[in-house]
């Protein structure tokens, strides 16, 4: 009996403690400057972490002290704190330095407690005798705990290799794997009831971090107030009306007409919405199910969602028919799987993008347009890594959701390509367009081919204009294209014309459990390389700017001689798509996750060897110690970059301004999104013209605006610099520049260019001596090659009678010098030099018959020449003139 009052009494204190102990943590962190804690007189990080962990023991102590209906608002504020620690232990809260380590670890323990004592009332719901089973209540299994050891082992592996790898963006690899990290281990020890208000909490912590407060909740009101239409009380055609109301104001909006939102918001506020809410919007209209705040939130504001515009498209009803639909530990389990298939993806994925992706202004053999074709559909792996990324870190959360791609490149024709590359597209054009479109032509005697051919042209249709409608939300365009348009025909077709074929003969859906004969394993082979190596066809297509562009890129590669070559090239693959069966069939047969925790814990430890592995491969302290081509390569692949044919396209686009970006490279993309949206090209102001001579391009005299955001002038020579006389003052020494736009000094104000601030450090450091005075001539203009810099250094710089000539090269002085020739040629130019006929000629140029890229790739064997005999030129020249002639290499990038 007293042992009964004396646990009773500890029961009844034990809740005020923690509120006191609270409270004092909360004081002392107001205090933490006087004892060393704080940041020196501001409020700092350490101390909103103290501020954290003294809330989330108050509130602890108070949902003690409540019933058990009385404490769920207050167990939603410790849901909402818990949030904000896992958001500011991910360093997205911070007031000046990052926290220390140990604040953090406390932090997180401390949540961790409070969230475990969450648990345990909801395990005993009379509160009354809660502390005398406390430790029956908390007795952990020794197979659970090393499971969820398991996971966090392999997780924090994971989250290692991706921060060491740098994949995807700083926002994915800093902040969100650490906020899933440490929410993970969180949400695992919270009652079933609270772990989807959490994950909401988590998601929208995360999502006001990474954007900002003010964005993040223009974004979080956004979605509220398209939500709040949705479930107005009133009937269903009048809430669309006014939905679509509001989206004609957001699409203006978006259109760039008006200006109601942020405008760097725009591409995740589409993401989140653009496809779900019309998934939302079918399933509310067909669904008798009753509205759930906390799913239907948590559909929409997803945690990779942030980080990731780029989103599968997750289908409402199976959002929720999968959440916790099976054991919680096979879904972790299956979700760290997909996650450590998506980080091997997106390396490989890398060292393709590195490595082996090449130009199309590079391909002049068979053997280079095969690899250029498979190379640029390689580029996909991005997009399935990211996807099996996003997916698997929502299994973590309990949301066991399907597969996004499945083993395409063992595709067997293009309907079975439809079902195994992005299925999430599939599926959701499947429930919006073919399945209602289907059923409408049924009901009106319309079946059977006539319906099915109908139908799969409407998807087809229907997938055109929403990839095009997706563009326009991420990036404020729409896309209409030839080639976008002829791609998706091309596709309908195959489809169709492979659907009618299954529906004839019947579809053999698999080999089941036994074991394919080789022939079978031939057969696969052989229709693997047929599918993808027409599909890679198609997507060189896709992928290129104009169908004359893609015709001219196969034209070449194509001719009667290169025939058996493409042929050759071809069987290669085949046995290879053979091989690849061979593997996949025998040996790795397709099985799920076992549910037994001895098999968990086996897959746990075989995952943690595995990725522990990867991870020794990128880490300095391995590579730097085999040295040699090993090092080089992981030190490189350790580095987020710019393939140098995307670096190529980079300095011939920014530097140049002539090249437009690819829609498909996206790196190039991410560097391009930083420009503002009215970044002008050079051509486009009245600072230049472009010429009808070999100039290409030229500055126009004495104009002054603002360029790219700093002050652009010209002289009255046409020059970006200051006012010079024809004639030099005596004593003056000359020097001319010749170059393309860094030399311009495109991007700087005028007094920052380089040669500005040289020209004046030479004379205030040795004007007067040797010399009275140093000039440096600027005759640099963006978007010349070094023709261009010979031709205007002769018929211009020369009448300025210089001393010197300084000529600057880069790294891409071939390509730019083709690429220049080319357009000349194709614009008509008479070519002012005899050895460039010459060299046209051999070339076997016609600019009447062939494209510019054509022509490029024809001249791309001569780069090399045309540089050196335009070096010997100017060499030449100026010592004819007494000029001293110097070749300075500047690297752009």
């Amino acid at each position: 009996m007293r042992q009964e009052q004396s646990i009773g009494f500890l029961q009844r204190l034990f809740p005020i403690f923690l509120a006191l102990i609270g409270v004092g943590i909360i004081s002392i962190s107001f205090a933490a400057d006087m004892l060393g804690l704080g940041s020196g007189g501001s409020f700092g990080t350490n101390q909103f972490f103290l501020i954290l962990s003294g809330t989330v023991i108050l509130l602890s102590g108070i949902i003690l002290l409540l019933s058990s209906p009385q404490r769920q608002i207050v167990e939603r504020v410790l849901l909402v704190t818990g949030a904000i620690a896992v958001a500011s232990m991910a360093d997205l809260f911070v007031f000046g330095p990052l926290a220390g380590a140990t604040y953090k670890y406390v932090l997180l323990a401390v949540v961790l407690l409070s969230f475990v004592l969450m648990n345990v009332l909801a395990r005993n719901q009379e509160k009354a005798n809660y502390f005398a089973n406390l430790g029956e209540l908390i007795k952990i299994d020794s197979q659970v705990a090393l499971q969820f050891v398991g996971f966090v082992l392999q997780l924090g592996l994971l989250i290692l290799v991706v921060r060491e790898f740098k994949l995807e963006n700083q926002a994915f690899y800093i902040n969100l794997l650490q906020a899933t990290f440490y929410g993970f281990i969180l949400h695992y020890f919270l009652p079933g009831p609270h772990r989807l208000p959490f994950f909401l909490f988590l998601s929208l912590a995360t999502l006001l971090g990474i954007l900002g407060i003010v964005n993040g909740l223009w974004i979080v009101g956004t979605g509220l107030l398209l939500l709040g239409i949705l479930h107005l009380p009133l009937a269903f055609r009048f809430r669309m009306i006014i939905l679509a109301l509001v989206v004609i104001l957001l699409t203006i909006a978006r259109a760039g007409v008006i200006q109601i939102l942020p405008p760097v918001i725009w591409p995740i506020l589409s993401s989140i919405f653009m496809f779900r809410m019309i998934i939302y919007i079918y399933d509310l209209k067909h669904s008798k199910k009753p509205f759930n705040f906390w799913s239907s939130l948590s559909y929409f504001f997803l945690l990779p969602n942030v980080v990731f515009p780029f989103f599968p498209v997750v289908d409402h009803t199976t959002f929720n028919r999968t959440y916790y639909n099976e054991d919680q530990h096979r879904i972790y389990q299956t979700g760290i799987n997909w996650v450590y298939r998506g980080v091997v993806q997106l390396i490989i994925y890398r060292a393709i993008y590195y490595y082996f992706a090449i130009s199309p202004l590079e391909v002049d053999s068979p053997f280079e347009l095969v690899w250029f074709a498979y190379s640029s559909f390689l580029l996909y792996l991005q997009v399935s890594g990211q996807f099996h990324l996003i997916i698997g870190l929502l299994h973590l959360f309990g949301f066991n959701l399907p597969l996004t791609n499945d083993k395409y490149f063992l595709s067997t024709n293009f309907s079975d390509l439809w079902r195994r590359v992005n299925i999430y597209w599939k599926d959701f054009m499947q429930k919006i367009f073919y399945y209602p479109s289907y059923t409408w032509l049924t009901k009106r005697g319309i079946s059977g081919t006539p319906a099915l051919v109908l139908t799969t042209i409407y998807v087809f249709t229907a997938t055109w204009f929403f990839h095009a409608y997706q563009w326009f939300w991420l990036r404020g365009s729409f896309l209409l294209t030839v080639t976008d348009v002829t791609f998706w025909v091309i596709l309908a077709l195959l489809v169709i014309f492979n659907t009618l074929r299954e529906t004839k003969q019947g579809r053999v859906r698999t080999l089941g459990n036994k074991t394919p004969t080789n022939k079978e394993i031939v057969m696969l082979g052989i229709k693997n390389m047929g599918t993808l190596s027409f599909l890679t066809f198609l997507w060189t297509m896709w992928t290129s700017p104009t169908l004359l562009d893609w015709l001219g890129l196969w034209s070449m590669a194509l001719q009667p001689s290169n025939i058996l070559t493409i042929l050759g090239i071809y069987a290669l693959l085949t046995v290879g798509f053979i091989g690849a069966n061979w593997y996949f069939k025998k040996f790795i047969p397709s099985r799920p996750v076992n549910k037994a925790p001895s098999q968990l814990l086996r897959l746990a430890l075989v995952n943690s060897a595995f990725i522990f592995g990867i991870f020794l491969l990128g880490n300095p302290m391995f590579y730097n110690r085999v040295g040699g081509q090993v090092k080089t390569l992981f030190a490189d692949l350790t580095t987020s970059r710019l393939s140098d044919r995307d670096a190529n396209l980079l300095l011939r686009g920014y530097y140049e301004d002539l090249i437009g970006v690819n829609r498909f490279n996206s790196e190039l993309w991410d560097v391009y999104s930083k420009r503002p949206t009215d970044w002008p090209l050079l051509q486009d102001t009245p600072a230049a013209q472009l010429t009808d001579d070999f100039r290409l391009i030229e500055l126009n005299p004495s104009v002054s605006l603002s360029f790219h955001g700093e002050q652009f002038t010209t002289n009255s020579w046409g020059m970006r610099d200051k006012e010079y006389a024809v004639t030099a003052a005596p004593g003056t020494y000359r020097i001319a520049l010749v170059g393309p736009s860094f030399i311009m000094g495109s991007g700087a104000a005028d007094s920052e260019v380089f040669e500005w601030v040289l020209e004046d450090q030479l004379n205030a450091e040795y004007g007067g001596q040797k010399y009275e005075q140093y000039e440096i001539l600027n005759f640099a203009v963006a978007g010349h090659s070094a023709l261009q810099e010979l031709y205007v250094f002769e018929q211009t710089a020369l009448q300025f009678q210089p001393d010197a000539l300084f000529y600057f090269a880069h790294q891409l002085e071939q390509t730019i010098v083709v690429r220049n020739l080319a357009n000349r040629l194709k614009n008509g130019v008479e070519l002012p030099y005899a050895p460039l006929i010459d060299i046209v000629n051999q070339a076997g140029l016609d600019p009447a018959t062939q494209t510019q890229d054509e022509m490029d790739t024809l001249l791309q064997p001569y780069g090399e020449e045309i540089v050196a005999w335009t070096y010997q030129y100017l060499a030449d020249l100026c010592r004819e003139k007494g000029i001293l002639p110097v070749w300075v290499f500047m690297p752009t990038l």
